[in-house]
Formats: structure tokens, sequence, C-alpha cells
């Protein structure tokens, strides 16, 4: 699969995409209990809150393979796995920031990103909105 870029995938801005919040399976519990993912300070990002998104489905969330794609760094602590759940979310292209986007603002962090062997940056979004999940 080649790379995404916002040039090959540029829906307009009103058009909803589908994409996969990856955390832990208290954190997918909580967010499916409450219909909302909030957006959560990134210690790593000036404390700014944000949402993580992948447009990429794991085929074995939790797995090695699956925590190097999504970008989870070794020194993460390893006490809760946020790559062991997926939430399936819909949302407005127009409310994305594509992480590719933000390497000149985070340039140690983009770096740090893409240095993790296996990482695949270009499937990761991020939003400052709340998403409201739809009613199953």
């Amino acid at each position: 699969m080649g790379r995404r870029t916002p040039a090959r995938f540029r829906p307009d801005a009103e058009d909803r995409i589908a994409l996969t919040h990856y955390t832990c399976p208290h954190g997918a519990a909580r967010i499916r209990r409450e219909g909302v993912i909030r957006p959560m300070p990134q210690f790593h990002l000036e404390g700014q809150p944000w949402i993580w998104l992948a447009d990429y489905q794991c085929r074995r969330p939790g797995s090695e393979n699956a925590k190097r794609i999504l970008g989870f760094w070794p020194e993460e602590p390893d006490d809760c796995d946020k790559t062991a759940a997926g939430v399936r979310v819909s949302i407005r292209y127009g409310d994305l920031t594509f992480w590719p986007e933000l390497k000149d603002r985070f340039p140690e962090q983009w770096e740090r990103s893409c240095a993790v062997r296996g990482a695949k940056p270009w499937f990761w979004w991020m939003t400052h909105k709340p998403i409201e999940l739809e009613p199953q």
C-alpha cells in the first residue's frame, strides 16, 4: 500500500471519513459508555489537547507490530496498552489535521515518530474536537 498524503486523499471539508482511535480496553469501555472521545493533553505536544486517529486498522490490536505502526515509543509506560482496542469513528475531514503537516511545529516529536522502526506516521490524523460516537 502506498503512502497516503493529503494530495492523494483530500475529500471536501464537510465529507465524513472513517478512522480508528486506538486506546486501552478500559479507555474504549469508557468511550463507548459516554458516547464521546475527548481530546486529552499530550505531554509531548506542549500539553495541547488532541485526539489521535489512524486510517489503519490493525489485524491484531495490541501486537508489537501494531505498536510500531501506530508509533508507540518503547519508553512509554507498559501498564496500559493504548493499542489494545480500537474505536471506529466517522469525522468531518475539515476537523482533522494530518500528523505529517505538523512536523515543522513539533520537529522533535516528528523525528521520534519516524525513528521507531516500522512506524507509519502517514496513517496518523489528529483533532482538537471531541468526537461523538454514532449510535449503534
